[in-house]
């Protein structure tokens, strides 16, 4: 008798541990897409001034709890944007007036008048998957330029500003 018991708090252990493990994908896979369904629409595609790259803007809205997103990731002409984060640039959140610009051949320009800029890298290696090893040196600069030079997305006490 004592021995069923520990048999079934073992298999009951393990079946929680799985449950626990496994719930969230199955969750997110099935549900979680109804619930906050993921509508990524591109935005807009500026090609470098050398024709080598595009610099592709997402916007990413996944309903009424979520924030409005904005992906900027760089790419070789044409390629579609990439969906996973560690290939885009940059990632903002409430973006206001967001835009790209080339600024010469190898530097793209992230302007905005309000964001909170969740993610951001100053280099991009568009070829690094590429088989040619010598396009895989091929790198893109980006820089951020809000639209005033003293835009702050806190007030002086630490505090998100609304406005």
């Amino acid at each position: 008798m004592r021995s069923r018991l520990v048999l079934c708090s073992f298999f009951s252990f393990l079946a929680g541990m799985g449950a626990a493990i496994c719930a969230p994908t199955v969750f997110d896979a099935t549900i979680g897409r109804f619930i906050f369904p993921d509508h990524r629409k591109e935005v807009a595609r500026v090609t470098s001034p050398d024709g080598t790259v595009d610099a592709v803007s997402v916007e990413s809205n996944c309903g009424v709890p979520c924030s409005l997103e904005y992906h900027v990731s760089i790419v070789p002409k044409g390629a579609p944007a990439p969906g996973k984060a560690e290939d885009e640039v940059l990632y903002a959140e409430n973006a206001v007036n967001p835009r790209v610009e080339w600024k010469d051949q190898h530097l793209l320009e992230f302007g905005y008048d309000k964001a909170r800029i969740e993610h951001f890298r100053n280099i991009a290696y568009p070829f690094l998957h590429s088989e040619d090893k010598s396009a895989a040196i091929y790198m893109v600069e980006i820089r951020l330029a809000p639209s005033s030079p003293t835009f702050s997305y806190l007030d002086r006490n630490g505090a998100i500003v609304w406005k």
